[in-house]
């Protein structure tokens, strides 16, 4: 009897292992599909937010954003991650997320611009679709800090391009410091596309730019996540 209890509980033990570890590594799963999602659908993560959000060490996210870049499914960059795709620039439809979507939006942004506008707009992939969905016979002025979303508007024959000069961040591939943010307070574009933190009734859209500053307008405005005017 005694022999039949043992083997019970070194089975019962055995057991509560597996189901230990099963559960660990369907928790690392999901915790990394998370992480795919936010890399996704902001182009980079913050390791220090990634951590605060899932409720876990920083190591543990420094090994899962390792394993992933290692799986070439982000690129892992100091304190986080950025999209193979923003990083690249040069994106196809299977890299970008939700391009479809973007890919609408963009076509709809474009259809607002009208020759003789200045437009001011951010960086990221629904920019540089708006980019490539400008038509040919549009003639226009973008102004812009994005170093990829330069490079398309410089391929189209009747754009003229202002480039915001300042530090330019490797990660991001935009110009950032208070000189670029000095220059985007001056400007009194048509329009302006880009993406945004926050919308608030009071204050309007705010845009985190660089040296933890945000910018705010209470102009015309086009999110690269949706299309609205704001008075």
């Amino acid at each position: 009897m005694q022999v039949l209890n043992k083997k019970f509980a070194d089975l019962c033990d055995n057991f509560h292992y597996f189901d230990a570890t099963l559960a660990n590594d369907m928790l690392k799963r999901e915790r990394q599909a998370y992480i795919l999602h936010q890399v996704n659908l902001h182009n980079k993560v913050l390791s220090t937010d990634l951590s605060q959000h899932i409720n876990v060490s920083d190591d543990t996210i420094r090994r899962d954003l390792q394993e992933l870049a290692e799986a070439g499914k982000l690129i892992k960059v100091h304190g986080g991650a950025l999209s193979p795709s923003f990083h690249n620039g040069l994106h196809t439809s299977k890299e970008v997320y939700s391009y479809t979507q973007k890919k609408i939006i963009a076509q709809k942004a474009a259809s607002l611009i009208k020759d003789g506008m200045f437009v001011l707009t951010g960086g990221g992939t629904t920019i540089i679709e708006l980019a490539r969905a400008l038509p040919t016979s549009l003639h226009a002025t973008f102004i812009s800090g994005s170093i990829p979303a330069i490079y398309e508007y410089m391929n189209h024959p009747n754009i003229d391009v202002i480039v915001i000069g300042d530090k330019i961040s490797k990660n991001s591939k935009i110009t950032v410091g208070l000189e670029a943010i000095s220059r985007i307070r001056q400007i009194k574009a048509d329009l302006c596309f880009m993406g945004i933190n926050a919308l608030n009734l009071e204050n309007g859209v705010s845009q985190r730019l660089g040296c933890g500053t945000n910018q705010k307008s209470n102009g015309r405005i086009v999110a690269t996540t949706g299309v609205f005017n704001y008075c």
